[in-house]
């Protein structure tokens, strides 16, 4: 299987595939390669009889606050017809680092569209394509709590938290309290026995 439009990149433009991912907010990725494998071929699904090269592009976009946050394009080598599979690979490194954090939505847009190589006409498809890049772990914040009158009040640092409370430790049941909370967070104490506080994205 591979990501591929019918559409000939040579005399029909070219095409545009997305893959989409949303994070869930337990760490940040900063994305710093792409490697893409890639096949050409003709209108037939067979292979392509001709030397071709094919200009990949690579967009990583925000959909969640609808910003680019990079791209870069660059063309293969000259993929042979014989021997085939005519199959070919791309390496590209963004200039910059692009980092993708919290919990947004991101689109990686892939284009594809031919060189002038030879006479005009060819089909492509991606066979795999892989983002090189580290995953950044959220660090736990730090609580405090105090007491002041009558209320329980908490404090971390990191930013916005769900807090949640439990009554009972041996149970998985918590409960969202404020939902998406920056500190500090004021907790009535109520005379209905304790309750167990923790943080959660």
């Amino acid at each position: 299987d591979r990501i591929a439009v019918n559409n000939n990149v040579g005399n029909g433009g070219s095409w545009a595939a997305s893959i989409n991912t949303t994070l869930d907010g337990s760490g940040d990725v900063t994305l710093t390669d792409v490697t893409i494998g890639f096949r050409t071929y003709n209108a037939s699904g067979g292979y392509n009889g001709s030397d071709r090269a094919i200009n990949w592009g690579v967009e990583i976009i925000n959909t969640t606050s609808s910003t680019s946050l990079g791209s870069i394009s660059a063309d293969s080598a000259v993929v042979s017809a014989s021997p085939q599979p005519t199959d070919g690979s791309l390496d590209l490194t963004f200039s910059a680092p692009i980092t993708l954090s919290g919990t947004d939505a991101f689109e990686f847009r892939v284009t594809a569209a031919e060189v002038s190589t030879g006479s005009l006409g060819v089909h492509t498809g991606i066979n795999d394509i892989t983002f090189y890049g580290t995953v950044f772990s959220a660090e736990s914040p730090t609580i405090t709590a105090s007491v002041s009158g009558g209320s329980f009040i908490l404090e971390w640092d990191g930013g916005a938290h769900n807090v949640e409370t439990n009554a009972d430790l041996l149970s998985s049941e918590w409960a969202v309290s404020v939902s998406n909370a920056v500190p500090p967070v004021t907790n009535v104490i109520g005379g209905d026995g304790g309750l167990f506080y923790r943080l959660a994205r």
